[in-house]
């Protein structure tokens, strides 16, 4: 960034790139009601899902299982997006019988989050994927890394959508509080929305089992045969087909061929629900390119989707507050002189990262606090030239470990690491510097919050510096 492209950034006169990264993206129904965020990340194992979100996207992407994802692909995203599998539902929600794959693609999304830190992150799924064990890995990483997040189920019917479709959602920021919601709107109805193309859909029948449980709803009054029905091809009891009159929100659209909507024109014709019909129940614009002459794989990504009243209303806002904290992110990093110490997050420190099991601390302290617990520094020129590039590195906002002190030793360089980096701290006049504190605590130092990785080992270093 040059000052005069800082000062155009600041000014408004330029907009910056927002951005997306998705796992299990599915044809990508929230990036296609996110015009504004750019794709720099879309993973789905299934070649021909992919292909249809390349095809709507505008992308290249190959199929690829998302548990193989560098957490650095989406480092660069404002808003991170997943709906992870859930393929044993009902037994995990009693917190047994949970499935690998299951548990697998919630730990990889928690593993996702700490290693690339997004300013914002949404997951969604069905409402009862709230009470799992799956969330709570992933909302325990939310916990540990600070961010500001909640937990709702959502009916797109609330929200103007002509389809009831309740989806749990969760929204998080990495920084500030989350975005009000919106107001609940009346529902949408669903034959205003397809009524254009029920003429030139494909004729079809009713199977005879949902025939009668059809009449049955008829003849108690639940249905009315002189007004449009829209049936789902399932049923919500015994009794009952998923139906709906015309005049409000249809049932749900499931992902399954097997179930295969119709809609029933007081006449008695029947139309096999199409793709695009299909893509309207689903609040996608006429421009949103599905894969038509594939029926069975359009009702799949369709059932799969996310409602783009739910993605433009609850999720929209929370893409852009992302945006809004990577903006400030990036101008923070070149901004003169630095305020805070960069902090590298845990998993990522070049050792001591098992410092809890090892009985020390990470504590808060003064630079100068630190350097009167080491053995003094001798800044010949080479000392200079460290300390300059750490001055450099620390203004830019670009990572670094913490300090270490492992004995009381004012004698022994190896008693403690980070003499440099302190040095640079205090010539930037930086107040607090965090400190790893191997020695017995002989006084209560502030904590100091560090995100969780894998555990790293001790480390020799012969002149008692790791890169600092």
């Amino acid at each position: 960034f040059t000052p005069e492209l800082i000062d155009a950034i600041e000014s408004d006169s330029i907009e910056l790139f927002q951005t997306i990264a998705t796992d299990f993206a599915g044809i990508g129904t929230v990036d296609a009601m996110l015009p504004q965020h750019q794709s720099v990340h879309a993973a789905e194992i299934q070649p021909d899902i992919v292909a249809a979100f390349n095809e709507a996207n505008g992308t290249e992407y190959e199929a690829r299982d998302v548990l193989q994802v560098d957490p650095s692909e989406i480092e660069d995203a404002d808003l991170y997006h997943a709906s992870p599998v859930c393929t044993n539902l009902s037994a995990a929600r009693k917190g047994r019988g949970v499935s690998e794959i299951d548990e697998s693609s919630a730990r990889k999304i928690a593993a996702n989050i700490l290693g690339a830190r997004p300013p914002a992150v949404t997951i969604e799924n069905v409402p009862l994927y709230a009470d799992t064990v799956l969330l709570k890995i992933i909302t325990d990483v939310l916990d540990e890394e600070g961010y500001t997040y909640d937990v709702d189920t959502y009916d797109a019917a609330d929200y103007g959508a002509a389809q009831t479709r309740k989806r749990m959602i969760l929204r998080a920021v990495r920084e500030g509080e989350l975005p009000p919601l919106p107001a609940t709107s009346e529902p949408g109805d669903w034959f205003s929305v397809v009524s254009d193309l029920v003429d030139g859909a494909e004729d079809s029948t009713i199977p005879n089992w949902e025939r009668t449980r059809l009449d049955a709803m008829i003849e108690r009054g639940e249905l009315d045969a002189s007004l449009p029905i829209i049936t789902m091809g399932g049923s919500t009891d015994k009794r009952r087909a998923s139906a709906r009159n015309a005049g409000g929100p249809s049932p749900t659209l499931t992902a399954t061929p097997k179930s295969v909507p119709r809609v029933i024109m007081p006449d008695g014709t029947v139309k096999k629900v199409s793709p695009r019909m299909m893509a309207r129940l689903m609040g996608l614009p006429d421009d949103f390119v599905i894969p038509e002459e594939n029926w069975a794989l359009s009702k799949t990504v369709m059932g799969n989707g996310v409602h783009g009243s739910v993605t433009t209303q609850i999720i929209g806002p929370v893409a852009d507050l992302g945006s809004e904290i990577a903006q400030r992110g990036q101008m923070e990093l070149f901004q003169p002189g630095a305020s805070e110490y960069p902090l590298e997050s845990r998993d990522k420190w070049h050792a001591d990262a098992d410092y809890q099991a090892r009985g020390a601390s990470l504590v808060e302290m003064t630079p100068d606090d630190f350097l009167s617990r080491t053995k003094p520094l001798e800044i010949d020129e080479l000392a200079r030239e460290n300390i300059d590039e750490l001055r450099e590195k620390m203004e830019r906002g670009e990572p670094l470990d913490p300090l270490t002190i492992y004995k009381n030793d004012l004698t022994d360089v190896r008693a403690s690491d980070g003499r440099h980096r302190a040095v640079a701290a205090k010539e930037l006049e930086i107040e607090i510097v965090p400190v790893l504190d191997f020695t017995p605590r002989q006084f209560e130092q502030p904590s100091f919050n560090a995100g969780k990785g894998e555990l790293g080992q001790p480390e020799e270093f012969a002149d008692g510096r790791r890169g600092a």
